[in-house]
């Protein structure tokens, strides 16, 4: 009985042929692919720069969470409260000619601090810093992939390299249908 192969293992030895059929062409090949093969390179760093962004962002939350400060506790409707409600109409317009109570002017005070110390420590933990950094590696790696989609592979040695761009992302869409549309004009019917 043999064993199915999955997606990368057949692309893996899709590659493998591949560069076994290539390798007498590899200097022209190497010229008609050289923008999509030198996408190797960035596309590694990029990678590695967003996985040491995405640790350095967990840190950050960890160390936000752990010095988080308390929310102040939401107030509970006094009996002055339960009559504005059960009478509502009258009792609305008497509060608003009297103004706040003080009470409620020190929860507000209250809640507006514990926001101004939530953005503290955002800011103090790192965590801002590392939502930003996140979002730059990970435009550079979205970028990267656009180009991979967007260059036309012209050899099989392209072609593999997207094929092992796509498996080694979970068959990244925009490159699967990109390697299609390579695949068609290759063959004249795009």
């Amino acid at each position: 009985m043999t064993k199915p192969l999955n997606r990368r293992h057949a692309l893996s030895g899709l590659a493998a042929a591949g560069t076994m059929l290539i390798a007498p062409h590899a200097a022209k090949a190497a010229n008609l692919d050289a923008e999509l093969l030198a996408l190797h390179g960035p596309i590694e760093t990029a990678e590695r720069k967003l996985n040491g962004v995405f640790d350095a962002l967990r840190i950050a939350e960890g160390n936000a969470r752990c010095s988080a400060p308390k929310k102040p506790a939401d107030l509970e409707m006094d009996r002055e409260s339960r009559e504005t409600i059960d009478d509502f109409g009258r009792r609305m317009a008497e509060i608003r000619a009297r103004g706040q109570s003080a009470e409620q002017t020190a929860h507000e005070d209250a809640l507006r601090q514990w926001e101004a110390d939530k953005a503290r420590v955002r800011a103090e933990s790192g965590l801002d810093a590392a939502h930003e950094a996140e979002a730059k590696a990970l435009d550079a790696v979205i970028a990267l992939q656009a180009r991979v989609a967007g260059t036309p592979a012209r050899t099989l040695a392209g072609l593999i390299f997207k094929a092992r761009y796509a498996a080694e992302r979970d068959h990244e869409p925009d490159v699967m249908e990109s390697i299609v549309g390579d695949l068609l004009r290759m063959a004249g019917e795009a």
